[in-house]
């Protein structure tokens, strides 16, 4: 198993969720001399074997690469080694987040905050995210900071970013951004958060564009945020897809319906982000669907939050509790008359 140049950071970490704050209650940081190697000790492993759990296990990691897994105490770590304790914890290998907004502001809409990038990279390293894909960062410097990552110049997982996310003219996130954001900011933020694309022309413009910048893949988006919004027509969808396999690139593409799947596939995309999650898919499309062999990134934890939000107090996790600050947690909890609008119908 590859860990990188981040390991120190790693095995210090708990495995939380990533949900960072603009002043975390934790910090993580680069050794400023990093160790020649790394003794974890008294830890459970994955027999990868037999598929069982194996306790009390030392295990060794030098160049990047875990280079030996003895018994605990059955040996001594080498000189200059760090030496970290692992009893009452399993090591496992660095998650990955297939749909991470590194560029994002986790507060809730009605508490809106400015998004600050490097606390959220800290937090994913302190949840065990060592790689991130990012389906949509539209910050002028996202592929800059991917670029400080890969360097070493910010602390932080390996990242993977499609860059800007192209969409209809008015379509998902530019209506949902006219739809919440203050009137004040909302003008100047909407035509900001995506490229919107009309026209195969116009699609094949935003891509040539955006190649230059050399992204992990393309990102498009053929849901309707808020329902009946505008929706990226195929003809748009598949110019796109086309253009991005020139440049040597896949397209992901954020779905709603069974209707949004089918385009998407049709259009040749590589990846459905969200999956199908506004309607029951009829029996006839799942074998269709399946055929595709299209995989899927659910986001199901996402959705369920905006069911529960009139269900009383957001209870946080312990993962929550150590990383972001109470008042920000206690502040999911909608306000007294705040109205979800035009998204009320996505409530059970």
């Amino acid at each position: 198993m590859r860990s990188g140049s981040g390991f120190g950071v790693l095995v210090v970490a708990a495995l939380v969720a990533a949900c960072a704050s603009p002043a975390p209650s934790v910090r993580v940081a680069r050794s400023a001399a990093p160790p020649s190697a790394v003794w974890i000790a008294d830890v459970a492993v994955l027999d990868v074997a037999t598929g069982e759990r194996v306790s009390a296990r030392d295990v060794l990691v030098a160049d990047g690469r875990i280079t030996a897994i003895t018994r605990a105490g059955a040996s001594a770590p080498p000189a200059g080694a760090l030496v970290l304790s692992g009893q009452g914890a399993t090591l496992v290998p660095g998650l990955v987040d297939m749909h991470g907004h590194v560029y994002a502001d986790c507060h809730p809409v009605w508490a809106g905050a400015l998004p600050d990038p490097e606390a959220n990279l800290r937090a994913y390293l302190y949840a065990g995210v060592t790689t991130v894909f990012d389906p949509g960062d539209n910050s002028a410097d996202a592929f800059e900071r991917r670029a400080r990552v890969a360097r070493g110049e910010l602390v932080g997982p390996h990242i993977y970013t499609a860059g800007p996310i192209h969409t209809a003219p008015e379509g998902h996130p530019i209506a949902l951004i006219r739809a919440f954001a203050p009137w004040w900011i909302g003008w100047y933020l909407a035509p900001r958060v995506a490229v919107a694309v009309d026209s195969p022309e116009a699609a094949n413009e935003a891509i040539d564009r955006v190649a230059e910048q050399k992204p992990d893949a393309v990102k498009i988006v053929i849901d309707e945020i808020p329902l009946e919004s505008p929706r990226m027509r195929p003809e748009v969808a598949r110019a796109i897809a086309d253009r991005a396999r020139m440049h040597g690139l896949r397209t992901v593409a954020h779905i709603g319906t069974t209707r949004d799947a089918l385009i998407a596939a049709e259009a040749g995309v590589a990846l459905w982000v969200h999956g199908v999650y506004k309607e029951r898919i009829p029996d006839p499309d799942i074998a269709v669907l399946a055929g595709y062999r299209i995989p899927v990134v659910a986001t199901i934890e996402v959705f369920d939050s905006y069911a529960r939000l009139r269900s009383g107090p957001r209870e946080a996790t312990a993962l929550e509790r150590e990383t972001v600050p109470a008042e920000l947690l206690d502040s999911f909890t909608p306000p007294e008359g705040f109205s979800v609008g035009t998204l009320t119908s996505w409530q059970g």
